[in-house]
């Protein structure tokens, strides 16, 4: 049996593996069940959408907007090296940030759930600027990955490619539930059953 003390990390586990794991297959399941795809099918149909839309797309115009030359094609990005020629980079599944986004949601969604807390405005806005965050820390990645390949080439882009990433979304996550924890526990204080609990 888990001790008391652990109710709550075993509480939010049990609701958090179960939560991510529908967030991350419904979507696939979805498209299967109203498609004629197969279920590999419906996961490529979803990533090349996740891909090309939200990632290859902006990362490639932010590029032409840091003046650099660069044009996309489906999931792949091309841009001009240091060097004069063009160099390509294939987007990946993993590359999207959907999954990254998935256990954010997971893991607040699972806090609330476990913490009895209610919904309010404050929650929906900070979850928002969380889904916010993931995303445009991402975005950030791609561009700093393609940058190092653009002045010091393809080498350094590989190693910023396998650095870079979860340098940047660790930081992001430590930043962003430090002001949860604060704003959150703040609001609480301010209402009835917080000030009883101060009081006590």
């Amino acid at each position: 049996r888990v001790p008391n003390r652990y109710d709550f990390m075993r509480d939010y586990s049990f609701v958090f593996l179960n939560l991510c794991s529908f967030l991350l297959f419904s979507p696939i399941l979805a498209i299967f069940l109203f498609s004629s795809n197969s279920i590999n099918e419906s996961n490529l149909e979803l990533d090349d959408f996740l891909i090309s839309k939200l990632l290859v797309v902006p990362l490639s115009n932010i590029i032409n907007i840091l003046g650099i030359y660069s044009f996309s094609n489906g999931v792949y990005v091309s841009f001009e090296l240091s060097t004069g020629s063009l160099g390509t980079v294939h987007i990946a599944q993993t590359c999207t940030g959907y999954y990254s986004s998935i256990v954010f949601i997971a893991s607040f969604i699972s806090y609330f759930i476990v913490d009895k807390r209610k919904w309010d405005l404050l929650s929906l806005i900070v979850i928002a600027f969380g889904i916010l965050g993931v995303y445009l820390s991402n975005l950030l990645r791609m561009t700093l990955i393609i940058l190092a390949g653009h002045y010091y080439g393809m080498d350094m882009l590989t190693w910023t490619h396998l650095n870079a990433g979860w340098i940047l979304f660790l930081i992001f996550i430590l930043l962003f539930w430090s002001i949860v924890f604060k704003l959150l526990e703040s609001d609480y204080k301010n209402t009835l059953h917080g000030a009883i609990d101060s009081s006590g």
